[in-house]
């Protein structure tokens, strides 16, 4: 109920800037707060996540519906245009980009010196105080966490004409991403006795 709720208030609150850190960031916390076999854990990412898509979804449709019953304009006509512009083919300044290049130029967003220098300094202290290679089976429980890191990107795959032409908010969603990658490397850090 509360990633459905969650949902419903990313709609309310949110103007198509970042939603997905609304759902990554809570769903990283439930992951590293539970002691999850890393089956059982993808399973909950994949249902809380349905949660939160039939509650942001159904926030959104039902905006329009109550527009139609109130109004009595038959608008569903521009709610399929308006779904067809932001998913569909982006061309900027006369450049098709392809989804993937869409993604990049979201990603591009962070290639620059503060941003490259923070992932360098977290790099080297991850490479310090992780000396030792795990064990197969301590990394295979972090597939859950890497899935939670990939949510933003196929978000901006599927909205490429929006996160296209507004890449310098759309690409804030990958605080997600980084926070659920974080998240995976303490744990993987973590000592028997739970400290990193």
């Amino acid at each position: 109920m509360f990633f459905f709720a969650l949902g419903i208030a990313t709609v309310y609150f949110d103007f198509f800037t970042y939603p997905m850190s609304a759902l990554t960031m809570p769903l990283t916390l439930v992951l590293l707060m539970e002691e999850y076999e890393w089956k059982k854990a993808l399973k909950q990412v994949i249902l809380l996540s349905i949660f939160w898509g039939i509650g942001y979804l159904g926030m959104w449709g039902a905006k329009w519906i109550l527009c139609f019953l109130v109004l009595h304009d038959n608008i569903f006509e521009e709610v399929l245009l308006r779904i067809a512009y932001h998913t569909g083919d982006v061309e900027i300044m006369g450049e098709k980009l392809s989804a993937f290049g869409v993604l990049w130029k979201n990603i591009e967003v962070f290639v620059q010196m503060p941003y490259l220098f923070l992932a360098a300094v977290i790099g080297v202290g991850i490479i310090i105080k992780y000396r030792k290679v795990r064990k197969i089976a301590e990394w295979v429980n972090v597939i859950p966490l890497f899935a939670v890191s990939a949510i933003p990107m196929v978000w901006i795959l599927v909205t490429k004409s929006h996160a296209g032409w507004c890449y310098w908010y759309t690409s804030r969603g990958f605080m997600g991403a980084v926070f659920a990658l974080c998240g995976a490397f303490v744990y993987l850090m973590q000592g028997k006795d739970g400290t990193v």
